[in-house]
């Protein structure tokens, strides 16, 4: 269990121990996270995260307009359940981490997203 700290990264290793016999784990090489910022634009503004082939979206739709910090945390509720990765607030208020669920660690899973942020791939 990972309490603390950035997570599994690659090479990280375990080892289980059951009725003396040894199964190890290492975790492979990649990426296993990637962060996304997003920002206001006004009324009508479509903001969006494409994980391997789906996309998440969220229209601003308030005309009194919404914060950046919205943005992010909308995409983040769309992005719930999502089969590869799983969506939290990053490093700012207005951002996205998506992080690789272990049940996809080690396949290369092409991520982007609609407020300029490059094209990476996750896994």
């Amino acid at each position: 269990m990972v309490t603390a700290g950035a997570g599994i990264e690659a090479f990280d290793r375990v080892t289980l121990w059951y009725q003396n016999l040894a199964f190890d784990y290492i975790a492979p090489e990649g990426k296993s996270s990637a962060e996304f910022q997003f920002f206001a634009a006004g009324s009508g503004t479509i903001h969006s995260i494409t994980v391997n082939g789906r996309t998440y979206s969220h229209t601003e739709i308030d005309p009194d307009g919404e914060s950046s910090d919205q943005q992010a945390s909308a995409l983040i509720a769309a992005m719930s359940g999502d089969p590869d990765v799983s969506a939290t607030g990053g490093s700012t208020s207005n951002s996205v981490l998506l992080t690789v669920l272990l049940t996809s660690a080690g396949i290369a899973i092409p991520v982007d997203a609609s407020d300029g942020t490059p094209p990476s791939p996750c896994g």
